[in-house]
């Protein structure tokens, strides 16, 4: 261990301050410099002592206090080797507590608690670990297996040490294969030496395969040619049934020109094209083709669509016209909402913007109810009954206004820190720069001053990219500040109303 650095307590006959500069004396100073030196310069860094391979070595207490004593003590003694005479008893009890401290100042820089470091071969293993061994416990500490060769494997031994041992094989003796359910049969199972597993389909030539049971197949008897198959129910086989002249010619036919309707037939007859006289039916009808020479006056469906060439100026009631492709009706009549599918909405670009425009549609309206809550960035231990806590909202388009009112009958607390804030709003505002929220606010009950001492008056703020009402609070050439812990105390029966208007 290096040699102490004992540094001498100034003699009783040096004044602590210094008379002709004013300043603590250079003896003094010289003292308390090497004490902080001593206890470590207000950090403990890791010595080279705390970095070896065992524990390190303890300063012997009793020499430790011999080499204090020998470099302290004649700081208090006459040139004879006597104490001072001149020292009354106020000044020896400050000399001795001095002394006192001196010494646990430089005990405890010394005499720290003992940490082992060191690598884990030190405390835990009997030997230089082994290259591709394997670490394992004995039970008081930590060993290292032999290293084994390539493709063994490890075997546990218990509670004793694990050994490296061959990978075991063996042989296959048999292979089979077997199938259940009918129509395929297995040959050549099992193999036992060599040989081919081969699978057969058995069925019926011109028959169709079908389920006897839940897990059983089979194929029907030769099915008619062009006659059709129908069902024969559960378990049962399909089978073919004879068709009326002309049905068959009719399914495979392609009966009729293009554009035209066809016509039933009547009675396994051959259907054609022809003229639609009754359309009836509870189906939709989608009528598409080249309109006729003449053209109906009156239309009734549910949906209606169609092409109108009459003058796109027209003023006609539920007249409708085609602009671009799409049916545009200048009046609508109707009982029931009207809903615009996802994103969809009203779309204002028929007018003239401003310069800074960036969307003319209108595609979101919406209004309810929300739950204001009051809260700090760390809530702690606080505690909140309410008399009132309601809020409601109104969104269009991209502009959401916030109404709530929120009063405490009971607000305790003892660990809650930070910004107080109103949480629960049902939008996040807008995260671009700058894009705040703010509004009026009322506030009850609240300790304005405790953050701004010129403080007159509060508003709500909504900040980018949060869902978090704060307080802000200021006053006359005094800068806004946030309400926060220190301005609403434990007890305090704090209450707010007003609303917040941002975008999202």
């Amino acid at each position: 261990m290096a040699e102490l650095n004992i540094t001498n307590i100034p003699a009783p006959r040096v004044p602590f301050v210094d008379e002709r500069t004013g300043l603590m004396a250079r003896e003094w100073y010289r003292f308390f410099l090497n004490l902080f030196v001593l206890t470590g310069s207000g950090n403990n860094p890791i010595t080279l002592e705390e970095l070896q391979l065992g524990p390190p070595s303890q300063p012997n207490l009793a020499e430790l206090l011999i080499q204090i004593n020998q470099n302290i003590a004649p700081q208090y003694e006459d040139q004879s080797g006597d104490f001072l005479a001149t020292l009354d008893t106020a000044q020896l009890m400050s000399m001795m507590a001095r002394f006192e401290n001196a010494e646990a100042a430089i005990q405890g820089a010394y005499l720290q608690p003992v940490v082992q470091t060191g690598t884990i071969a030190n405390y835990n293993l009997d030997n230089s670990p082994t290259a591709g061994g394997i670490v394992y416990g004995t039970g008081p500490a930590l060993a290292v297996s032999a290293a084994g060769t390539l493709g063994q494997v490890l075997t546990s031994a218990g509670a004793g040490t694990p050994t490296w041992a061959a990978a075991a094989t063996g042989t296959v003796s048999s292979v089979a294969q077997s199938f259940t359910g009918g129509l395929i049969s297995v040959a050549g199972s099992p193999i036992t030496t060599s040989g081919t597993l081969a699978l057969t389909v058995a069925g019926t030539s011109g028959g169709v395969p079908y389920f006897t049971s839940g897990t059983t197949w089979a194929t029907s008897a030769a099915l008619a040619a062009s006659a059709l198959v129908v069902g024969g129910g559960a378990g049962a086989a399909p089978a073919t049934i004879t068709t009326g002249t002309g049905v068959t010619t009719a399914l495979g036919v392609n009966t009729g020109t293009a554009g035209a309707f066809v016509v039933n037939g009547g009675a396994l007859g051959t259907p054609s094209s022809g003229t639609v006289t009754n359309l009836t039916g509870t189906a939709s009808i989608n009528i598409n083709g080249t309109v006729g020479a003449t053209t109906a006056n009156t239309m009734r469906g549910t949906t209606i669509e169609g092409t109108d060439t009459t003058d796109a100026t027209s003023t006609t009631a539920a007249a409708v016209k085609t602009a671009g492709g799409l049916a545009v009706a200048k009046k609508v009549f109707t009982g029931d909402n009207v809903v615009p599918a996802a994103a969809k909405g009203v779309n204002f670009t028929g007018n003239t913007p401003a310069a800074g425009m960036t969307s003319q549609l209108m595609n979101w309206y919406e209004e309810g109810t929300w739950t204001p809550v009051m809260s700090f960035t760390t809530n702690g231990d606080l505690a909140v009954t309410y008399s009132a806590q309601v809020g409601h909202y109104e969104r269009v388009g991209s502009q959401v206004t916030a109404r709530f009112r929120v009063i405490a009958s009971a607000f305790t607390y003892t660990t809650a820190t930070g910004t107080f804030q109103i949480t629960g709003l049902p939008f996040v505002c807008n995260a671009t720069t700058n894009f705040i929220g703010v509004g009026p606010v009322f506030i009850s009950n609240v300790l304005m001053t405790a953050v701004s001492a010129t403080a007159t008056y509060s508003t709500a703020r909504v900040s980018v990219g949060t869902s978090i009402i704060n307080i802000i609070i200021s006053g006359n050439n005094s800068a806004a500040n946030t309400a926060n812990q220190a301005s609403m105390p434990s007890g305090n029966l704090v209450g707010f109303a007003g609303f917040v208007s941002y975008r999202v």
